[in-house]
């Protein structure tokens, strides 16, 4: 497909393709990604997003996917490859001090940039003049699809105690859609194969589910990493002061797993240890740092 789009770019080298996330379907070349939105709305981020990737690389220390090109219509586009292995949990736990912390300071550099920029035109806002937006890309209209999700698939799959905890985290995480935090463009999806690492330097990958949304869903799945990643990122971020961000951060999580469990059980795409795993440790209530 990428040939047939553009021929001109010749031989692009060794083709791997990766394991699929639920958004796009991904090729990557020697020093290219190629990248096929499945639906019609990221379609219409597609171009969006390379012209916010293209202002945020000259900004911040992070690596990001600069666009190199991207079809009229979306379907296709085509990234710089950022070099790196995802930064998991025991990635981190054998790294030295030193490395951490300039991880730590590169992290918290991307998101103070990310998170004081003036939000772009054509990036998804949660909400319009004060009210729900129901486009279904922003986190309101993707809460209120997983309710009716939820619904269906967890009766027949969870104990009375499970289920409880998972209509308790949907309820609760309601509390987060608020207009006034809202106000501030978020990478959205910042799990732990988006954040990648190569030798000291972080790459960012990943950009299809920003909006213009809280700032604490980007700490959301810090915790994954390490109990106390988020609050050390925390502490070098020159965003938006706000003393409440990881512990909506952690509800943020909570609702994420359930999202994760339902699409497990509706889909198959997530897989099964994973979708358990987090959920389970989603019933704590209280953020890990702060145990």
């Amino acid at each position: 497909m990428v040939a047939e789009t553009w021929p001109d770019l010749g031989d692009l080298g060794t083709v791997t393709v990766p394991q699929q996330g639920l958004d796009h379907a991904v090729v990557v070349f020697d020093s290219v990604v190629a990248r096929r939105p499945l639906t019609d709305t990221y379609c219409e981020q597609a171009r969006v997003e390379a012209v916010v990737v293209d202002q945020l690389a000259d900004r911040t220390t992070v690596a990001l996917p600069r666009p190199l090109r991207t079809t009229p219509d979306g379907r296709l586009t085509l990234q710089r490859r950022v070099p790196g292995v995802p930064l998991d949990a025991e990635l981190w736990a054998g790294l030295p001090e030193d490395r951490r912390e300039r991880i730590v300071a590169q992290l918290a550099d991307f998101l103070s940039v990310l998170h004081t920029a003036e939000p772009a035109e054509g990036v998804v806002p949660w909400f319009r003049d004060g009210r729900p937006n129901d486009h279904p890309r922003s986190l309101p209209a993707k809460m209120d699809l997983l309710d009716a999700r939820a619904a269906e698939a967890l009766p027949g799959a969870l104990g009375p105690d499970e289920l409880d905890v998972a209509r308790g985290i949907l309820g609760e995480a309601r509390s987060l859609l608020d207009p006034a935090r809202a106000t501030h463009p978020v990478h959205g999806d910042l799990a732990v194969d988006h954040v990648l690492i190569d030798d000291d330097r972080v790459g960012v990958i990943d950009l299809s589910d920003m909006n213009v949304g809280d700032p604490a869903v980007d700490f959301a799945n810090l915790t994954d990493v390490a109990d106390d990643l988020a609050d050390r990122v925390l502490d070098r971020y020159t965003g938006p002061a706000d003393p409440g961000i990881l512990d909506r951060a952690w509800l943020y999580h909570r609702w994420d797993s359930v999202f994760l469990l339902v699409d497990h059980l509706t889909t198959g795409r997530t897989d099964a240890a994973l979708a358990r795993t987090m959920f389970a440790a989603a019933a704590e209530p209280t953020r890990p740092g702060a145990r």
